[in-house]
């Protein structure tokens, strides 16, 4: 294993961790069992743990990682001995990336695709039935990835490999924590998560210490921003600019930085930063990045750089803890725990003000939705330019995922897609976590915040007529009268667009003559249509171009690979 430059200790026969921050391992039990990354107290200090107390390892083996989850919270796996075997648990919010290989009785397990197939242990050959579901069901979490040899651990999720069976538990689940009895407060929900917040992004700062934010000028952005700069760690904030108008959120960023008094730094999106040779998630073991995501990590990575920091922070996934929805959900979610009411009726007129939907149109969405309230939730699948023969296939295969089976009691439609946002955070989670040494935090998925706004009821999250009501109630003292209550969204599209029309004739002969057309998974005469010069595209055609640009990249990188790995180790090394 020296080729990974990580290393070795033994945690019980047959089971041996490496690492490369061994100061990040806390063994538990005696050494019997490890957790790998960073755990906070769910209640108390913010300062990250540096070692866990022989009573809590002894409560987290015996409860086979309950504990762990109930009373901690963080970015880790953990891997705890079995009878006959063990479990590797994965925490809830998907920041620390967990895959594996098995040959025969062996299963190893490592944060990055790239440690498997280097150390020996996989050969990273392509899997052409999962590149074609991860176009198909664009964000599903799927324990199959888009490499033959390398299977994914999902958030929330543990296997327990034993001697005679591999098997799949769920840990953690949404449901749990999606019971609308906790709160009917609104100001209650408020105080709690802007505690819960604050908490988790003070946690982060004293973990990873002074960065830079990214920001929009937005909602999600401006939280982390504002918690940052109260914790003293928030060196500067970063925004980027296309050249359209939709692209410039420079004014709202003025804002936000000139109330909390730190500076701005301004960069434009460049086409010199864009590689259509490089994927902008040519290290995950599934396709599913942009090509605009290379101009922004390149410039965040120079703004950390030039300011000698090695920390950016976020606020990606705001939107999908905090569940901006524009719906009926939350009208039906509300008729089915209350009844029919003088409430549902103001939940009604709000939810109308934010979409804009007359009352019929919100009655009939409603009726459509409650017809349906007992069904497990239904992923939307994505058939643009794919070819008739995978369509065909993957309507074969069924959608499978725990998380989206509703329960029997407290089933409501609209926490299910609540569920199902966060659900699609994860790729884009995952994908971002390091950068060439600069750390990439996400604080707003921390499992604090994320279990606290499962249990909010979700027509409280359109009171007023705004989107994310009680997240923007909750900071509303704190930031700016503008940004809480700024109601559009900017956009980088005006970029992909910029990139579409300065590499079109190449992206066409990448596409038309590449991987995925040979492999019959995209479709090259609806593809010559929609790659013809006179063509003009939708943003979310654009934005699909861009995803198969960017898999035909991941492709070719993994091809690269394949021809430099070392020879499998045996199949019965320990």
């Amino acid at each position: 294993m020296s080729m990974t430059g990580l290393s070795r200790f033994e945690i019980s026969p047959g089971v041996a961790i490496w690492i490369n921050e061994p100061t990040r391992a806390y063994r538990i039990g005696g050494g019997r069992g490890v957790v790998m990354g960073t755990l906070f107290h769910r209640y108390g200090s913010p300062q990250p743990i540096h070692a866990l107390e022989d009573a809590d390892g002894g409560a987290v083996l015996a409860t086979l990682g309950r504990h762990l989850l109930d009373r901690f919270w963080g970015s880790y796996v953990a891997v705890l001995p079995l009878a006959d075997g063990y479990r590797v648990l994965r925490d809830p919010s998907g920041t620390l990336p967990c895959h594996y290989a098995a040959r025969g009785k062996l299963h190893v397990f490592g944060s990055d695709p790239d440690i498997l197939v280097d150390s020996g242990f996989a050969e990273p050959d392509i899997d052409w039935q999962g590149v074609a579901r991860s176009l198909f069901l664009p964000g599903l979490p799927s324990e199959r990835s888009a490499l033959d040899a390398i299977h994914d651990v999902l958030p929330g999720m543990s296997l327990d490999v034993q001697s005679r069976t591999v098997a799949t538990q769920v840990s953690w689940n949404p449901w749990s924590h999606a019971i609308v009895d906790r709160h009917t407060d609104a100001d209650a929900n408020s105080t709690d998560l802007r505690r819960a917040v604050q908490n988790s992004i003070s946690s982060w700062a004293h973990a990873s210490g002074s960065g830079i934010a990214g920001v929009s000028g937005g909602l999600d952005s401006s939280i982390v921003a504002v918690c940052l700069g109260g914790a003293a760690k928030l060196e500067s904030c970063l925004t980027l600019v296309t050249a359209d108008p939709l692209g410039d959120e420079r004014h709202y960023c003025r804002t936000l930085t000139d109330h909390l008094g730190v500076p701005l730094r301004e960069a434009y999106y460049s086409l010199d930063d864009v590689c259509l040779d490089r994927s902008s998630v040519s290290h995950r073991s599934r396709p599913f990045g942009r090509l605009d995501a290379l101009a922004y990590d390149a410039a965040a990575l120079r703004a950390t750089q030039e300011s000698g920091v090695r920390t950016f922070y976020t606020g990606n996934g705001g939107d999908n803890v905090f569940f901006l929805s524009h719906s009926a959900r939350g009208a039906v979610d509300r008729y089915l725990v209350e009844g029919i009411s003088f409430d549902l009726l103001k939940t009604a007129r709000e939810i109308c003000e934010l979409t804009g939907a007359s009352f019929l149109q919100l009655v009939k969405q409603g009726i459509r939705t409650l017809r349906l309230a007992n069904r497990n939730y239904v992923w939307r699948a994505e058939s643009s330019f794919l070819s008739a023969g995978v369509v065909r296939d993957q309507l074969d295969i069924p959608v499978e995922h725990p998380w989206l089976t509703l329960p029997a009691e407290n089933g409501l439609p609209g926490k299910a897609a609540h569920i199902a946002m966060l659900m699609r955070m994860q790729h884009s989670i995952e994908g971002y976590v390091e950068r060439n040494g600069m750390a990439v935090i996400h604080p707003l998925v921390s499992q604090p915040i994320v279990e606290l706004c499962l249990a909010i009821p979700t027509w409280q999250q359109c009171m007023s007529g705004v989107d994310r009501a009680v997240a923007r109630r909750a900071f509303g003292p704190a930031l700016p009268r503008e940004i809480i209550g700024r109601r559009d969204k900017g956009s980088p599209q005006g970029f992909a667009f910029e990139i579409f029309r300065h590499f079109r004739s190449e992206i066409r002969e990448r596409l038309l003559d590449g991987s995925l057309v040979q492999h019959n998974i995209l479709d090259r005469p609806t593809l010559e249509k929609a790659l013809a010069p006179a063509v003009q595209h939708d943003s979310s055609a654009m934005l699909r171009l861009s995803l198969l640009v960017d898999t035909e990249a991941w492709i070719s990188r993994w091809r690269e690979k394949r021809k430099t790995v070392p020879p499998l180790v045996a199949a019965h090394s320990a």
